[in-house]
Parts: structure tokens; C-alpha cells; sequence
């Protein structure tokens, strides 16, 4: 699942007690009407709060008869349903994928967008590496059960543990961590101003390479 398996708990359980509300409900009466509206847009936010599929549906709840409280149940089933068979699985990862994919556009643009005796490619290698520390959070939370992304003290895990923790569980193999920890260097190197300890052709190796990774990995 795309989601943290908390909140996907969460949004099976919610979904599960709005229709044991409105069931055997009368028609007859806007305040549960009004409660269970509440209730279902709140589950939508959970799952994607920046839907716009999810808005036409507001849309359209939005316009039913508040007394139809079997109207509003119709459609607390239909999205109950297409969230257990994961309808919404692949939607949420194009969206994923589709911001991703702007990120590492500008990490490139960073490269070009100067002449070679400039430092552009500092900030285009802290770019790259912010991208792929995200993937890899995110590779943590699908697994099952998932890897945690803190730390005990409260802070983000950061490259190199993320990195560890997902070989231990085999999401990728030695080779390809070894890889993983060479960017996640370069990223340091230009977070920590050495900047004598890479190059603009490292970090053009680098992006193309995590370009490769997101591809199998998104």
C-alpha cells in the first residue's frame, strides 16, 4: 500500500463505522446527513487530500438531499470498496511519480542552467540527494510490516541508515547499496561545503543514475 499501514487501519475502520451509523437510518433528517458528510470527507483527505477526483465527488454529495442519508451511504460504500480492492493504489502512485519526476527536472535544469565554470551542480547534488532520501522513506513505509523512518530521538532517519535498513530486508542487493551509499557521499559532500571532493560530472552520473533507481523503484 502506498499508504503508512497505520493510516490505511485507520481509513478501513473509519469507513467501517460510518456505514454501521448510517445504517438503518431515516430519511427523515439533515443531522446525521450532516455528521457522516463530515465523517467521509475526512477519510477522503486521509487518502488524498489533493484529489481532484475526490473533489467532483464532494462536489456531487455536496448537492444530494441532506434528508438522503441512504443517498450519502451509496456512496460510503463505492469508495469502501474501491480502497480494500485498491482502486486508488495507482492514482496516488502516478501522482507520486508525477512530482518526482518535477524534482529531478530541476535537479537537471541546476546542471545546465550555468556555464561549466560555475558551482550549480552543488545545489543540483543536495537536490538529487533530498529525492532519493524520499524514495527510500517511502520504500520504508510499503514494507510489511513497515521500517520505521525516525529515529528514538524524534529525528528523520537520513540516507545511510534508510539505505541499511532496506538492504537487511532485501529490497535491493549489496551492489546496489554500495551504489546507494556512493550518492548519498556526494550528497553530503555538497550539503557540508566540500566541495573539492566531487565534481559536476559526479553529480551528472549521479542523477542519471538515481533517474534509473526511481524508475524501478517508484
Amino acid at each position: 500500500m502506498p499508504l503508512p499501514p497505520i493510516i490505511d487501519e485507520k481509513i478501513r475502520k473509519q469507513f467501517v463505522r460510518i456505514l454501521n451509523r448510517a445504517s438503518g437510518a431515516k430519511d427523515d433528517g439533515d443531522n446525521l446527513f450532516v455528521q457522516l458528510r463530515t465523517e467521509l470527507f475526512a477519510v477522503m483527505d486521509l487518502i488524498d487530500a489533493n484529489s481532484t477526483h475526490f473533489q467532483r465527488l464532494r462536489d456531487e454529495i455536496d448537492q444530494l438531499d441532506p434528508r438522503s442519508c441512504s443517498r450519502l451511504t451509496a456512496y460510503v460504500k463505492a469508495l469502501d470498496e474501491s480502497y480494500r480492492a485498491g482502486m486508488f493504489d495507482s492514482a496516488m502512485r502516478a501522482v507520486e511519480a508525477e512530482v518526482t519526476t518535477d524534482y529531478v527536472t530541476q535537479a537537471e535544469n541546476l546542471l545546465t542552467g550555468a556555464g561549466p565554470g560555475e558551482f550549480t551542480h552543488v545545489p543540483a547534488a543536495v537536490l538529487a540527494g533530498a529525492i532519493l532520501e524520499d524514495r527510500l522513506r517511502r520504500l520504508c513505509l510499503r514494507q510489511n510490516p513497515p521500517i520505521l523512518v525516525m529515529m528514538p530521538n524524534g529525528s528523520h532517519k537520513t540516507l545511510d541508515p534508510l539505505i541499511t535498513d532496506l538492504q537487511k530486508v532485501n529490497v535491493f542487493n549489496p551492489a546496489k547499496a554500495d551504489r546507494l551509499r556512493a550518492w548519498a557521499k556526494i550528497r553530503n559532500y555538497a550539503a557540508h561545503g566540500e566541495f573539492s571532493e566531487f565534481s559536476r560530472q559526479d553529480v551528472e552520473k549521479m542523477i542519471a543514475e538515481i533517474k534509473e533507481f526511481l524508475a524501478d523503484y517508484l
